[in-house]
């Protein structure tokens, strides 16, 4: 909770002259879409026209990861909101999807939980490791779940006719072992680090 608060009093205070600047606008739009992309997958009709369209609003709503940070750092415009904008973003968007994608997919739906179980303990976890001075270091299984839950999201878009549900279920699998394997390698570095503090 005192993490939360700390996060919310940082971006509140750098909001007001950085908001309108151009990494962190495509941070807002990224952060906004997660929405209109989960809402189209839960309420939006199920053939592949319409399926075809939510991958192309969330392939270029994904795509602003990739150049916020770019004319973040060509224009100089590196900011504490930005900063703290971006992993929220980028969960929201990768979350928001999944639970719009489960309601159709029992498998979907298992990678979903994990998911969102997941964020929440290790919100907890950088929340404890924050009061005892310690900054939890990003981990390579973290960045391997991320990509194989956009696979699993690009994957999930595609109709049948396109790629074998083979192909989006051992994804999917991957995605779940990867998911837990970085739960507990957080999970132990944090708790190891906060043993020797």
């Amino acid at each position: 909770m005192e993490m939360a608060k700390k996060y919310l009093k940082l971006m509140s205070s750098d909001f007001k002259g950085n908001w309108y600047k151009l990494p962190n606008m495509l941070t807002e739009i990224r952060l906004l879409h997660s929405f209109v992309v989960a809402a189209l997958l839960i309420f939006g009709p199920k053939d592949e026209k319409f399926q075809l369209l939510i991958a192309i609003v969330f392939g270029v709503v994904a795509v602003t990861d990739l150049f916020d940070g770019f004319f973040a750092r060509i224009l100089h415009q590196k900011t504490e909101y930005g900063r703290l904008l971006d992993p929220i973003a980028d969960a929201a968007l990768g979350i928001f999807t999944l639970i719009g994608l489960s309601f159709d997919d029992i498998a979907v739906r298992i990678l979903t939980i994990l998911v969102v179980m997941r964020q929440i303990h290790l919100l907890l976890l950088f929340s404890k490791a924050e009061r005892g001075g310690i900054t939890p270091q990003v981990v390579i299984s973290g960045k391997v779940k991320t990509a194989l839950v956009s696979v699993v999201i690009v994957l999930s878009f595609l109709p049948e006719s396109v790629v074998s549900p083979y192909f989006t279920y051992t994804a999917i699998i991957c995605a779940i072992f990867a998911t837990v394997y970085s739960w507990i390698e957080y999970y132990w570095n944090i708790m190891s680090a906060i043993a020797k503090n």
